[in-house]
């Protein structure tokens, strides 16, 4: 489930139950969430001082609170790396690999994909690798 399949009422930026930071290098860091409180992986490298709960629902962050930020600085030293946040109790098996976001075309995810430009006389549209051309214009295929 992801955050924008989840009904309104489900959603809540007050902080929550115990969760966990598991690192891609099997460190784990126990806290409790708050933002948008949903299992996810991703690159870990922002720690703030500082909690903007509303900020963090608002645009969907998972986050997690009452974390040892000392320790986790110093595994973060040498700059981001992988982890997981795991709500609730951790399984008692493996857990699977954590995912790399990298290994995706992000900017094909988040990019536009179609634009259009209205000027005082003409009407443009973006056309891919083609660039902004008029409106009437027949892109060749």
């Amino acid at each position: 489930m992801t955050f924008t399949d989840m009904p309104y009422q489900e959603l809540t930026c007050e902080v929550g139950l115990v969760c966990s930071l598991v690192l891609r290098d099997g460190s784990v860091f126990q806290g409790r969430s708050f933002g948008v409180q949903l299992p996810t992986d991703g690159e870990v490298g922002l720690i703030v001082c500082e909690k903007s709960g509303s900020w963090l629902f608002a645009y969907g962050v998972q986050s997690l609170c009452d974390v040892n930020t000392r320790a986790l600085t110093c595994r973060l030293q040498n700059g981001v790396t992988l982890g997981r946040i795991v709500q609730g109790a951790l399984p008692s098996g493996p857990l699977p690999p954590v995912s790399d976001p990298n290994t995706r075309n992000l900017v094909a995810e988040v990019s536009v994909k179609s634009l259009t430009v209205t000027t005082c006389w003409l009407q443009y549209e973006w056309a891919g690798s083609t660039g902004l051309v008029p409106h009437s214009h027949r892109i060749p295929a």
